[in-house]
C-alpha cells in the first residue's frame, strides 16, 4: 500500500511539473509566427528589464504585434536591446514618439516618471501600454484618463494579473453567492527581496535603501512596486471601496517615507473588510475571501500560468473543491498584450482602464496618507 501511495503521488507531481515546464517553455522560448500585414506597431521608453517579460517576449508569440523602436536615455543601452532582440531602430525617448510607424509605446519607467512620459506619448498621437502603478499619485492618473478620452486614445494600466482566467474566475466565485455572506477577504502582495532576508537572519544591518526605486521624489516605494497588485486585485473582486479603516507603513529607516512593508483595512460596499499585506518577507500573492457558508482561497493569482490552486472549503473546514484554470496555457503577459491589440484595433473591452487606475490611485493616496506617509509626489507639472 505504502509503495503504491508514494507511486501514485510521484506520478502526480511529475504530472503538475511536466504542466509547469510545458508553460514555461511557451513563455520563455515561444514560436514567433508570421507578422500580420495589421500587425500593431511598438515602440518601447526604457530599456528596463521587465521589457523581457511585459512585452519583448509576449510580442515574439504574436501575429498581431510588432516591435519596430526602442528609446532610452542612453541610445547605447537601447542598441544593445534593439540588437539582442531585432529591433529595427533605436533612438531616444523623443525619436520614438516623434517616428510615424510607431503606434503605441510601451513605458515601463520608474512610476514618478509615467505622468511625463505617458503625456507625451498621448500628445504625439500613440496609445499607452503603461507599466503599473499608472502613476505616482491620483492627480496624476486623472489628468493622464483625461487626456486619453479627449484624445480618442487608448491608456491601459498593466496589471496583467487580471488577463489570466483565474481572475475572473475568482470573482465568478465571490459574486455567484456559493461563500454566501462576504465578510472579509486578505489579499497579499509579494516576495521576498534578498536584502529583507539578509536582515532577517542578522546577515544585513537596516539600512536606507538608495536604489531608485526606493526614491520618493520618483514614485519609489515598495507598497507601489508590490503591494498595488493587492489594490487592484480587491477592487477587481470587490468593487469601490467605501472607505480605508486603518494603515500602517514601515519605513526601510524612520523619517525617509521610503516604506517597505504595509498592512492596511479597507471598507467595501456590502460591509466586507479587506485587509491588504505587504510585507518584507512576504509570501505570495494569494487570496482568502470568507463567506458565512464558505472560503475559497487562491494561491498565486500573480503569475498563475506558471501555477496556481483555487481551493473552496466549507464552513466546517471540510474541502469542498481544488481549481486550476490555465485556459489555452498563454501567459497572462500574453494574454495582456492580445487585450490591448483588440482595445487598439477592435475596440474591445478590457478592465485596466484609465478610469479604474484612477481609482486604485485613490485608494493607494488615502492609504499613504492614513499610514502617515506622504502619497507620492508629482515629478513633473500637471
Amino acid at each position: 500500500m505504502r509503495v503504491a501511495a508514494l507511486a501514485t503521488a510521484v506520478a502526480i507531481a511529475a504530472y503538475l511539473l511536466s504542466g509547469i515546464a510545458s508553460r514555461l517553455i511557451k513563455f520563455l522560448s515561444p514560436t514567433p509566427p508570421a507578422k500580420a500585414a495589421n500587425a500593431l506597431r511598438f515602440g518601447i521608453l526604457g530599456a528596463a528589464k521587465v521589457n523581457k517579460f511585459g512585452i519583448l517576449l509576449p510580442s515574439l508569440a504574436m501575429a498581431d504585434v510588432r516591435i519596430v523602436a526602442i528609446g532610452a536615455r542612453d541610445t547605447r543601452r537601447a542598441k544593445q536591446v534593439a540588437d539582442q532582440w531585432g529591433i529595427p531602430k533605436y533612438g531616444d525617448y523623443q525619436s520614438v514618439l516623434a517616428d510615424p510607424d510607431v503606434e503605441a509605446v510601451y513605458i515601463p519607467l520608474l512610476n514618478g516618471l509615467h505622468y511625463e512620459w505617458a503625456s507625451a506619448a498621448l500628445h504625439a498621437g500613440k496609445h499607452v501600454l503603461l507599466e503599473k502603478p499608472m502613476t505616482a499619485n491620483a492627480a496624476e492618473a486623472r489628468a493622464l484618463a483625461d487626456l486619453a478620452s479627449a484624445r480618442g486614445l487608448i491608456l491601459f494600466e498593466a496589471y496583467h494579473w487580471a488577463y489570466h482566467p483565474l481572475a475572473a474566475r475568482m470573482r465568478e466565485v465571490i459574486r455567484s453567492g456559493e461563500l454566501g455572506d462576504l465578510t472579509q477577504v486578505e489579499v497579499s502582495a509579494g516576495i521576498p527581496s534578498l536584502s529583507a532576508v539578509l536582515q532577517a537572519i542578522g546577515l544585513q544591518s537596516r539600512r536606507r535603501d538608495v536604489s531608485s526605486k526606493m526614491d520618493v521624489s520618483l514614485g519609489g516605494g515598495k507598497f507601489l512596486g508590490q503591494g498595488c497588485y493587492a489594490v487592484s486585485a480587491a477592487r477587481y473582486l470587490l468593487g469601490e471601496p467605501v472607505r480605508v479603516l486603518n494603515a500602517t507603513m514601515d519605513e526601510d529607516i524612520p523619517g525617509s517615507q521610503a516604506d517597505v512593508g504595509t498592512r492596511a483595512s479597507v471598507l467595501f460596499t456590502g460591509n466586507v473588510v479587506a485587509h491588504l499585506v505587504h510585507a518584507p518577507l512576504g509570501t505570495g500573492f494569494n487570496v482568502v475571501a470568507h463567506g458565512s457558508k464558505a472560503t475559497m482561497s487562491v494561491c498565486n493569482y500573480w503569475t498563475p500560468f506558471i501555477y496556481h490552486h483555487l481551493r473552496v472549503t466549507r464552513a466546517d473546514g471540510s474541502l469542498e473543491r481544488v481549481e486550476r484554470v490555465f485556459g489555452e496555457g498563454d501567459s497572462n503577459f500574453v494574454l495582456q498584450l492580445r487585450a490591448f491589440f483588440n482595445a487598439v484595433r477592435k475596440g474591445e473591452k478590457f478592465p485596466t482602464t484609465a478610469h479604474d487606475a484612477v481609482g486604485n490611485m485613490e485608494l493607494i493616496d488615502s492609504i499613504y496618507e492614513m499610514a502617515g506617509l506622504r502619497k507620492r509626489p508629482s515629478h513633473a507639472p500637471l
